[in-house]
């Protein structure tokens, strides 16, 4: 590899990385070297955007260098058009491993590379992978500590470490480089309200203040009109925002901030009535024309995933008052908690459970390992469903289960994305059960084969007989995913028993007791 000097700067929000990179940019172009920014998502280059045009505006950069920066500023893979040897990487706690190996492969034709790493660990990780500050600072950690990684960052990281220089992790394979690391402790958006940083007193006096109501829509309403990002973890528990805001307003179209595409990015709802104090409050976000809306849903809030890497004035999370269930709680981490808060400038708001807020501080994230270990599986999964809707015969259940063991051993099933994961992270997969992909098909198409899996599923059940909560309704809940869950919960307890049955074709009072 080409790459000769590598400088880290790990901070919160509000200690001044994106300060200090784009004047280090301004520097080196006022130098004539070539630079090249990365970041990784449109959010974050449009921040960064911004901070270049606030800086043109004070007269710090030029007019030539500001319209360069329009050039050299991408979202990933645009180093693809161009390379330099100057590399930024903005937000790397969320680039993963299998994009930065990308980028690596990409300078071995340019001499004397110089890489710099600006992020916040603490904040969400990539969703299948670790990020390349996580491997940097896990494998010296050592050194310091020998506690997990994630109790180490909230606990040690930004209070007690000093600036240093430490190797780089194997699995970077840059063997013989070290890496100046910087650690920015002074927080200047926390210091005029009294915090030194976001810590145990920080999240103590939030949840202290968090708002637990029978009726959020006066909370949810004031912040959409004046401009708040309102955020949540899940599209269900966003559902619940959008459904009392529709109540609020005879047309939604007009008062929704965003809209939001299939693929779950979303930009400026070009109806809205105060699209022009929208459009400063959200200067960061895309637009679209309006006879491009089609197909779009208008919504008030993002979530939570989806907003890394940007900052408002204002920021309301909301939880509401369905609890977290247990074979979830890992989706709640303190990084999602923290993501959210850290947005904002000035205010920040909690609504929901206080529980709810407090277990997502002491959730720790999952681990590579945990979030890949039924990669495999799933994708052998897929494959069954495949070749389900594709046999007119109607298979046994032991020859469904047969054909998924084949297709699990199968790696010519395996993108070539699904396999750099399994090796980057030395993925030690598991297996479904027998009953649990027998199970898992019976919910999908049990139209297909009649009785014939719910029957295999009684006969070898052996607490079948001892309790209904091993039955068809427990089999429906145990397969409905996180989202869907949160929304059977709120209907459970809001809709009428004949309007439950007749939209889950389940009875409700049968349904609340197995949901407990």
């Amino acid at each position: 590899m080409t790459v000769t000097n590598i400088k880290a700067f790990i901070g919160s929000p509000g200690t001044g990385k994106s300060y200090r990179l784009v004047r280090m940019v301004n520097q080196l172009l006022k130098q004539g070297e070539s630079v090249h920014i990365m970041n990784p998502t449109r959010s974050a280059r449009n921040n960064l955007r911004k901070a270049f045009k606030e800086m043109l505006i004070s007269g710090e950069m030029t007019q030539e260098d500001y319209r360069q920066t329009y050039i050299i500023n991408n979202v990933q893979h645009g180093y693809k058009e161009s390379l330099a040897n100057n590399i930024f990487i903005d937000e790397s706690a969320m680039i993963d491993l299998d994009v930065f190996y990308s980028l690596l492969y990409a300078t071995l034709d340019v001499p004397d590379v110089h890489l710099y790493l600006f992020g916040d660990l603490k904040q969400i990780e990539p969703i299948n992978g670790d990020s390349i500050l996580k491997t940097l600072i896990e494998s010296n950690m050592g050194k310091f500590d020998d506690r997990g990684i994630w109790q180490f960052t909230n606990d040690v990281l930004y209070k007690d470490l000093s600036d240093m220089t430490i190797a780089t992790p194997k699995v970077w394979k840059l063997n013989g480089v070290n890496v100046d690391v910087t650690i920015l402790k002074k927080n200047y958006r926390l210091e005029s309200k009294n915090f030194s940083g976001y810590d145990d007193e920080y999240y103590s006096s939030l949840i202290d203040n968090a708002v637990y109501t029978d009726d959020y829509s006066g909370y949810l309403k004031y912040a959409l009109e004046h401009n708040w990002l309102i955020t949540t973890p899940t599209n269900a528990r966003g559902d619940e925002i959008n459904n009392m805001l529709s109540r609020k307003y005879d047309d939604f179209k007009k008062v929704a901030p965003f809209v939001v595409d299939g693929n779950g990015d979303y930009y400026l709802n070009p109806f809205n009535q105060s699209f022009n104090q929208l459009k400063e409050s959200f200067d960061f976000m895309p637009q679209i024309e309006l006879e491009t809306t089609q197909g779009y849903e208008f919504t008030a809030y993002m979530s939570t995933h989806r907003v890394q890497s940007f900052t408002v004035d204002n920021v309301l999370f909301f939880m509401g008052n369905n609890p977290i269930g247990n074979r979830h709680k890992s989706h709640f981490s303190n990084n999602m908690l923290y993501t959210a808060v850290t947005r904002a400038k000035h205010n920040v708001q909690l609504l929901g459970l206080p529980d709810s807020f407090t277990q997502m501080r002491h959730t720790m994230p999952q681990t590579a390992q945990e979030k890949n270990v039924h990669l495999r599986a799933n994708v052998s999964m897929n494959h069954l469903y495949s070749w389900i809707e594709s046999n007119n015969n109607v298979p046994s259940a032991d020859e469904l289960f047969k054909h998924y063991q084949e297709l699990y051993e199968d790696d010519s099933i395996l993108s070539t994305h699904d396999k750099t994961i399994l090796d980057i992270y030395s993925i030690v997969s598991d297996s479904y059960t027998k009953r649990y992909v027998i199970n898992s098909v019976n919910n999908k198409y049990g139209d297909k084969f009649g009785f014939k899996l719910t029957a295999w599923l009684k006969e070898n059940s052996t607490n079948a007989k001892k309790s209904p909560r091993k039955g068809k309704v427990k089999q429906w809940i145990d397969s409905l995913s996180d989202d869907e869950l949160e929304v059977v919960k709120q209907d459970v307890e809001e809709l009428s028993k004949a309007n439950f049955r007749k939209k889950y074709n389940k009875d409700r009072n049968n349904v609340r007791e197995l949901l407990g």
